[in-house]
């Protein structure tokens, strides 16, 4: 759904890009602002992917659009988790709400709330995040298609793909937003599934318990093999605002005040520069940046799509200055072992300061500061909340400063609230009306058992039991289809839901082979890949589980754009699956395979396919490597059909998913592929019981 009126094109290149920090707290929403950021972007309480940060009422929301744009800065709300059947009312509640304070933009994921905004709050701008997984110039159309404001884009983009983004913009109203530093996934934007089949707390609905932080053995060898630096995009600004990016993004609502100034005004700092940066500046902005008590930085995917320096398996995934080690203790008291560059004087702590201890194992936990004196020689460092396990040898990272020269004392004075109980009554009342049902009921579902539909990489000839065929669009695959003479109307072919801009005309020129010969029915797993089929009326699409669907207005988001035949989220708990299955006609899930719970760019000698990953609970995984990009899967696949029997959950389709099962399950080792034999498949439940939080 485009927005009303002709877009028109506009000059993007060589201006100055807008700089977005971040705010989880009154704290830090007053750094950001005294310290240089044009825009702040915060979340509420719920329904954000920082679900741990301090977050805000909507009452203070509304006070801080009035502060804010008093002061001729922007403030945007990230409402951008997933959202199950059940939520959606209150969720559309707030958004409502949003909308009549005036916020500047909305930052979401959920296709669901996409859909309701669009109908009926169509003047809100809405921002496509990045846990969209936006990551080539497909993507950005669809979004422009789509009516976004701005494209938040993938993390992982080199920055020659993200001028083609920036080019595919071009032509439309639509805005390009960067994370330029900050925190890093291991995985894809949007992509990671660890967290919340490991523990049923879901990364996509800001829940994640951070497992890729964690000490691995892989092998013979230990380390944060899935830790990763954070990113710093200092060196990619000039370049960033040249090819006419809108905005360089700020990664950081769960940070401290002190960081979240040093690290805008450092980017405030060369961003003042351009166009030409000198050496001088850019140097003194790094020096900022070294204060501000972060993780170890790298430059990302800026400048290699591999990742240059982007994980260091040896080193801990803390974050904050190193003060020193332990080398004994007293009590409470810690003899301290300065840390490199602390001076012979001990580093400068004061009563109040929060440390991170950090354990030889990767544990972690968060101590206070409450004095530190000399005594005969040794530095002894008083510590409140020091755990049973502290012992000598341990490091201690500072993360925040009590007090700080970067954060005005006096922000308190001058915050306030608007109340707002008349504008969340009349948002509740509407918001009633409007999500009480779906606007559509779907397809019609069939009769009787679920159809049988087999995905994998090639085709195999016991693969002609299965209702349809789902496999990988490549040249290899159209040459074998002729050889083996299949029904047209039983293939339907796969499209990777990572396709990066080198490889784009490739899948463009695929999908044109496809349909010259004869085939119709086409899967996608990125909103993307929906640009491909524009205009073009002979097709019929599926959507995987890749979309990330997890109510039934996502699903009807998904019928509107020409989905006939849509894929739950593999994420779904019990509950949300029966109420999102029960209310969505034409749908079906994945109930076996090997699921990537990390999709990832970066590469690392020490990554061998041949073993397995251990993580400190015993879990084990393998490491894969398909077109380039690496895949974590658990040691063995989920196995759904069972359940979904015993509990009568209605859907129209099953798929076994074979894409990275094991050579034996992918090449010529038969499955029943009727209902009853899917059943007997053996796997884990993922989160169907231990639920999703």
């Amino acid at each position: 759904m485009a927005h009303k009126g002709k877009q028109k094109s506009r000059r993007r290149r060589g201006h100055r890009p807008e700089l977005l920090a971040p705010a989880g707290t009154w704290e830090t929403l007053w750094a950001a602002v005294e310290h240089g950021a044009d825009a702040v972007y915060v979340g509420l309480k719920r329904f954000n992917a920082r679900a741990l940060a301090r977050n805000f009422t909507l009452d203070e929301i509304a006070w801080m659009v009035q502060e804010l744009h008093g002061r001729g800065r922007r403030l945007l709300v990230a409402f951008n988790s997933l959202l199950k059947d059940g939520e959606m009312g209150e969720a559309f509640r707030d958004l409502v709400a949003l909308a009549e304070m005036g916020v500047d933009g909305i930052i979401l994921q959920d296709l669901g709330l996409w859909h309701l905004a669009r109908r009926h709050l169509p003047e809100l701008p809405l921002h496509a995040s990045t846990l969209m997984t936006i990551h080539n110039s497909l993507g950005v159309r669809q979004a422009a298609s789509m009516g976004f404001r701005r494209v938040v884009l993938a993390r992982e983009m080199t920055l020659p793909e993200i001028e083609a983004a920036v080019s595919a913009a071009s032509t439309s109203s639509l805005e390009i937003e960067v994370f330029v530093h900050g925190a890093m996934c291991f995985t894809i934007s949007g992509r990671c599934l660890l967290s919340s089949f490991s523990g049923g707390k879901g990364s996509t609905r800001g829940k994640c318990v951070q497992p890729c932080r964690r000490r691995y053995r892989w092998g013979r060898r230990e380390g944060h093999f899935f830790s990763m630096a954070d990113l710093c995009g200092l060196e990619a600004v000039p370049a960033l605002a040249e090819m006419g990016v809108d905005s360089l993004k700020i990664e950081g609502r769960l940070r401290p005040a002190p960081y979240t100034a040093a690290v805008v005004r450092a980017y405030r700092m060369v961003l003042d520069a351009l166009p030409e940066v000198d050496g001088k500046v850019m140097e003194e902005a790094r020096a900022m940046l070294s204060g501000a008590m972060g993780r170890r930085l790298s430059h990302g995917f800026f400048f290699s799509p591999t990742g240059q320096g982007v994980i260091e398996p040896s080193m801990p995934s803390n974050t904050g200055e190193l003060v020193g080690t332990i080398r004994a203790l007293a009590g409470d008291e810690v003899e301290l072992r300065p840390g490199r560059g602390v001076g012979d004087r001990g580093p400068d702590l004061a009563s109040g300061d929060r440390l991170r201890l950090v354990s030889r194992k990767g544990e972690q936990c968060v101590v206070e500061c409450k004095g530190l004196e000399e005594r005969e020689g040794a530095l002894w460092l008083r510590l409140a909340h020091l755990p049973q396990w502290a012992a000598p040898g341990q490091a201690l990272y500072r993360f925040n400063r009590a007090n700080s020269p970067l954060v005005d004392p006096q922000w308190k004075a001058r915050r306030g609230k608007r109340r707002i109980a008349g504008l969340l009554k009349g948002a509740s009342r509407r918001a009633k009306e409007l999500v009480a049902t779906p606007d559509g009921r779907g397809n019609a579902r069939s009769k009787g058992p679920p159809k049988v539909v087999v995905r994998a990489r090639r085709p195999e000839p016991w693969m002609a039991g299965a209702h349809a065929v789902i496999l990988e669009l490549s040249r290899e695959n159209l040459k074998r289809i002729g050889r083996l003479h299949p029904s047209k109307a039983q293939v339907v072919w796969f499209l990777p839901p990572i396709v990066w801009e080198d490889h784009v005309e490739v899948l463009r020129s695929l999908v044109r082979q496809a349909l010259h010969r004869g085939f119709r029915r086409f899967q996608v797993s990125n909103l993307g890949h929906l640009a491909l089929f524009q205009g073009e009326r002979r097709v019929r699409l599926l959507g995987s589980y890749h979309l990330n669907l997890m109510n039934r207005w996502a699903v009807q988001a998904a019928i509107s754009m020409g989905i006939t035949g849509p894929e739950l989220s593999v994420e779904l708990d019990l509950e949300g699956l029966a109420s999102t299955a029960r209310s969505s006609h034409g749908c079906g899930l994945t109930v076996f395979g090997h699921i990537p719970l990390f999709t990832s760019r970066v590469s690392h000698p020490l990554f061998d396919p041949r073993t397995q990953a251990v993580s400190p609970k015993g879990e084990r995984y393998r490491w894969v490597v398909r077109g380039g990009l690496g895949h974590l899967l658990g040691e063995a696949p989920i196995s759904l059909a069972r359940h979904l029997v015993r509990h009568r959950i209605p859907l129209d389709f099953w798929v076994v998913d074979l894409l990275l099962a094991p050579p034996r399950r992918s090449r010529g080792h038969r499955l029943d592929l009727t209902p009853k034999g899917v059943e007997r498949l053996r796997g884990g439940a993922a989160n169907l019981y231990s639920g999703l939080k």
